[in-house]
């Protein structure tokens, strides 16, 4: 069983950067106006964990989350920042620890341990409302979240919006066809929202994550993040630093090494 205390504090305990309670800001409109799947670009170093924290510590008041991620490290850095920035204390679902039976409304998964049917199989359908992802960019975690939705929806709910939309009657749906599966796992649904964070956003994590902003000419979707906050914006507030300012290449610091008396240039 998981273990742990539920602390539910009545605010944050660690003021936001401007960029993070935007950020924070800009994912809960699109909440309320029902969109479910954001996608978060934050580079490197300006605190994504914090900004999902956030996020998590917000919608913990309403429902349970999960936060995934593919790494041990991920998983323990992420339960250490939601503790001291929320005061929130989760539950890990890896390996044999699990969180199911616990008090804690957040709990921090491992990707591999719930790529696992028989691992699913054990939540019921609207266990988790809100799945936060880390590292989205990571493919095996987009495959994951793909697994998760179609396992933790309330598969009824699903159906009936399904057969509404295509206008059929509820008992005509054939839960055989791929592509109806994979129509159902892909829709929104009431019970389940993912945010996704990552520095680096590659193709499969626009098509899993991505908002449509227009179609090519092919009538294909073409899709972006929601919301960004470049490196370029970060170094140029003064965030992060400018890793390239001080940049030399190797051959020039072996011109500059042998650059002696007895070795002018």
């Amino acid at each position: 069983m998981g273990e742990g205390i539920l602390i539910m504090s009545e605010g944050r305990k660690i003021t936001l950067r401007p960029y993070q309670e935007a950020a924070v800001e800009a994912v809960s409109r699109e909440w309320e106006e029902g969109k479910d799947r954001v996608l978060i670009v934050l580079p490197t170093g300006t605190g994504k964990t914090i900004v999902f924290s956030s996020i998590a510590f917000d919608r913990a008041h309403g429902g349970r989350v999960l936060i995934l991620a593919h790494r041990g490290e991920l998983l323990e850095q992420a339960a250490d920042k939601l503790k001291r920035s929320t005061g929130l204390v989760s539950s890990l679902e890896k390996a044999e620890s699990t969180c199911l039976g616990s008090w804690n409304r957040v709990a921090v998964g491992s990707v591999q341990t719930l790529q696992r049917p028989a691992r699913l199989e054990q939540f019921p359908p609207d266990y988790f409302d809100t799945i936060i992802i880390d590292e989205a960019h990571q493919g095996q975690n987009g495959e994951s979240a793909k697994s998760l939705r179609r396992s933790l929806i309330d598969i009824g709910i699903a159906i009936k919006e399904y057969a509404e939309e295509a206008g059929i009657e509820e008992e005509e749906v054939d839960l055989t066809d791929d592509y109806i599966n994979a129509v159902i796992g892909q829709g929104r649904h009431d019970n389940q929202s993912f945010f996704a964070f990552t520095a680096t956003p590659k193709g499969q994590t626009l098509e899993s994550f991505g908002t449509v902003v227009g179609v090519t000419d092919e009538g294909e979707p073409i899709k972006a993040p929601f919301h960004v906050y470049s490196m370029r914006q970060a170094i140029e507030e003064g965030f992060i630093l400018d890793v390239l300012q001080n940049y030399m290449t190797y051959k020039t610091c072996f011109k500059i090494a042998n650059n002696t008396p007895e070795n002018p240039e």
